[in-house]
Parts: structure tokens; sequence; C-alpha cells
């Protein structure tokens, strides 16, 4: 029997899920992937919001449920361009019509880095990871851990974040659309009959 790890890339999911108006259960989610398979560990990797109570709550219950909580803060970086030489902030306007131009504001997270390295850190452990992602720049990391250390690496994701260079880069793929009733939360009905 085979020591498997899970590696669940929890903002790819959420935003997905949300999309289509479905709330996950990360517990059944890794019964799903796991398929009845031994798992030694369970990683939940996600950005956490200091002010959020309700995702602090959230985190908790995973650790109560097993779960490797693997966060990182927020960061939201200002629309702004600065100067690469001065570090001041620098105006700039449209030569068509001069309207004002910023960047976007950014949110990083650094989960993507800090997923990779678990994998890698903890690759002694198992002798298949499962992968809930649909990011490709996990394909590094997932060919190193094929081909270096003889891994066995099945990716879950939702059809639409999936990026088709999955499917030459693992052993197997679970497409998540396939699985909603599966994984979906269960809402308890509350008070009485």
């Amino acid at each position: 029997m085979s020591a498997t790890s899970i590696f669940i890339d929890w903002s790819n999911i959420f935003v997905y899920a949300k999309n289509l108006g479905v709330k996950i259960d990360p517990l059944r989610l890794c019964n799903l992937v796991s398929n009845n398979e031994p798992i030694i560990h369970r990683h939940y990797f996600s950005a956490e919001d200091p002010n959020n109570v309700g995702q602090q709550r959230f985190h908790n219950g995973l650790k109560q449920r097993g779960f490797l909580v693997h966060t990182h803060e927020l960061v939201e970086r200002p629309g702004r361009i600065y100067c690469p030489n001065c570090h001041i902030e620098v105006n700039y306007k449209c030569t068509n019509c001069s309207t004002p131009v910023t960047l976007p504001p950014h949110k990083s997270k650094r989960i993507d880095i800090l997923i990779a390295l678990k994998l890698l850190q903890t690759s002694h452990l198992y002798e298949k990871a499962i992968l809930i992602s649909g990011d490709q720049d996990f394909i590094p990391v997932i060919d190193h851990l094929r081909q270096e250390e003889g891994k066995k690496v099945t990716i879950a994701s939702f059809g639409e974040p999936l990026s088709y260079e999955y499917r030459a880069s693992c052993d197997e793929l679970i497409i998540l659309d396939e699985h909603i009733e599966e994984i979906k939360q269960i809402v308890e009905p509350r008070g009485g009959l």
C-alpha cells in the first residue's frame, strides 16, 4: 500500500467553486480524490486575511479535522506606478484622451511557492502526491517529482482553471466538475422538523 499526501491550493479551488455557486467541503474533497487510499497528510494552503474572523474559524476547524494548514498573509499592493530610479510615484495620462493611467491593485498571496516548497520538502514521506489545483506554475515541480524522484502525481481540478499542459505532466487527472455532489458542503437542517 502506498503512502499518499494531498496538497490543496484552496484559493484556486475556492474561486472556481464560487463561480459555480458551490461551497466545497475540504474533507469530502480529500475523500473523493484519495479514492479510499490511506492518506498520511492533508495539506491545505490559503492566503489569510488577519481581519477575517470567519476564515480563522474555518482554518481552526480544518486543524481539528487533521489538516495541516499553511497560510500566508494576504498583502494588497496599491495600483501605483513608481519611478525605478527615484522611487517616487509617477502619474501617467493616456496620450489620446488624457485619462490617468494606473495599475490594477494586486493581491499577493505567495501560496504557489509555499505549495511547491512543501511538495519538495515532504517528498520523502509519500509515494504519491495529489495536487488539487489547476495552476500550471506547478508543472516544473511535478515533472521533478515524477522524473527525478519516481513519485506518482495526481492532479484534481475544475475544468476551467485547468492547464492543458497538466494532462501530459501527471499520472492521473480528476476533473472536479464531474463530482460536485460528492465534494460540496452538506448543509445540516436547523431546528426541528
